[in-house]
């Protein structure tokens, strides 16, 4: 497993529990349409990244590539979503391709 992947996989468990936390408030949360459609609408953002949590939560990154604003999202199996984290200064870097070729 890349350090990458690690760091990924690691970050976003924190961000899971934050959004537990976050969501036993009940703030923040909603239709998975709903924030989807006002991330774009007031923002621009679209997802650039999501994945599958060991609880069966969806965490998703949200980013405005030329503003550089972005939003990581957390939803339930229920459908119910949840604003774990939003900020300004991404920078959308594209993995760098391994190369597998003994030879080369």
């Amino acid at each position: 497993m890349t350090r990458e992947m690690m760091l990924t996989m690691m970050t976003g468990s924190a961000f899971l529990l934050a959004a537990t936390q976050a969501e036993a408030q009940g703030r923040n949360c909603g239709p998975h349409a709903a924030v989807t459609s006002h991330l774009a609408a007031q923002f621009g953002e679209s997802r650039t990244m999501m994945g599958l949590a060991a609880n069966q939560m969806v965490l998703e990154v949200f980013v405005n590539a030329e503003s550089g604003s972005w939003t990581i999202l957390v939803t339930r199996p229920d459908g119910v979503t949840c604003l774990v984290a939003s900020g300004s200064d991404a920078d959308v870097i594209p993995a760098a391709l391994i190369n597998t070729d003994p030879d080369a």
